[in-house]
């Protein structure tokens, strides 16, 4: 992803107006901000969609714990999703550390919520996907 991205998908969530004066009200610029605020909204919910599901898993069970609460592996995916939901920078990297984080410190040894690598490597390759689908600015000029 290029400088300009990293800049324009800070100001994604700006009032329109206040985008159109720090552009100085330049309207080519602003419409191709505009173009790509709309690209943005269109496919960063797949995205975020992808992170909040993660892998399907069919020997999915849920227990409690001596405590009464919830085992922390149901947590995973709303864990990564919240590391990763918002940031307006999103990358594989940046996924991978995160899922390998959640996945050692989310661990249960009573669980058999146990994605295969396949599983894995299959919903990594969407995600993959969802981020190449984001607007780049160099699509727009």
């Amino acid at each position: 992803m290029s400088n300009i991205d990293q800049v324009v998908r800070q100001t994604l969530n700006m009032p329109m107006e206040q985008v159109l004066t720090s552009l100085n009200n330049a309207p080519n610029l602003f419409i191709i901000w505009s173009r790509y605020r709309e690209k943005w909204r269109s496919t960063f919910p797949s995205y975020q969609q992808l992170l909040s599901k993660g892998p399907t898993s069919t020997n999915y069970r849920v227990h409690s714990n001596a405590i009464g609460s919830t085992c922390m592996r149901t947590r995973l995916f709303d864990t990564i999703t919240a590391f990763l939901r918002d940031d307006p920078d999103p990358s594989l990297a940046k996924v991978d550390k995160v899922v390998n984080t959640c996945l050692e410190t989310l661990s249960c040894s009573r669980c058999s919520v146990v994605e295969s690598d396949e599983e894995w490597k299959v919903w990594r390759v969407k995600v993959g996907e969802a981020i190449r689908a984001l607007p780049k600015w160099e699509d727009f000029v």
